[in-house]
């Protein structure tokens, strides 16, 4: 009577696997899983270049991580030349932070209504890196006007978008779609008008 019992308890585990366990994941779930990978490793490259009218002895840098952070370099000119206290970017925070639950979800989760909420955090985050990018001068006051000599700082302060800030956002957009792409694959399945 025991030995029975304890078979039926060593069998009880294996009945109750889900019915994917055994499945491969989907190769456009696999994409979005890579490009939120790399949106994220695109924080660590450079965001922004800031300069003093295009000159190379004052411009700087400055990576989605450093700005986030708010640290700056010791080797940072354009921060010895205004008042700078290392000012952490909110909008990149809420970006990168939204865009990491992403990547996790998308890693752990494995239900079908989880690829909607992937794909509204990437929207969520594309959001956030653009308000990041169109509120850059306002938010570290580049715009300021010198009280001595008159000078607009708005004028001889050039911001320019580099590659990683391009990369994250292209990665972002690439996620969000292969997200809703998978999305609207399974409910087609679920309905039954696709084989």
């Amino acid at each position: 009577m025991e030995n029975k019992d304890l078979t039926e308890r060593k069998d009880a585990p294996a009945a109750e696997k889900p019915a994917d366990a055994g499945k491969k994941t989907s190769p456009i779930r696999m994409i979005a899983r890579i490009a939120v990978l790399l949106a994220l490793l695109s924080f660590c490259l450079p965001f922004v270049l800031v300069s003093c009218n295009g000159s190379t002895e004052y411009s700087q840098s400055y990576s989605g991580m450093r700005l986030m952070t708010g640290k700056e370099s010791k080797n940072d000119n354009m921060a010895s030349q205004r008042d700078s206290d290392g000012k952490v970017n909110v909008f990149l925070i809420a970006a990168f932070g939204s865009t990491a639950v992403a990547g996790v979800t998308l890693l752990i989760i494995k239900k079908k209504d989880v690829r909607l909420l992937t794909a509204g955090l990437n929207a969520f985050s594309l959001l956030m890196m653009l308000i990041f990018r169109l509120s850059f001068r306002a938010y570290y006051d580049l715009n300021k006007v010198d009280k001595e000599t008159g000078l607009d700082a708005s004028q001889m302060i050039n911001v320019e978008t580099k590659f990683g800030f391009k990369l994250c956002v292209f990665f972002l957009i690439v996620a969000a779609l292969f997200c809703l792409i998978d999305n609207t694959g399974v409910e087609k399945k679920t309905d039954g008008t696709t084989g």
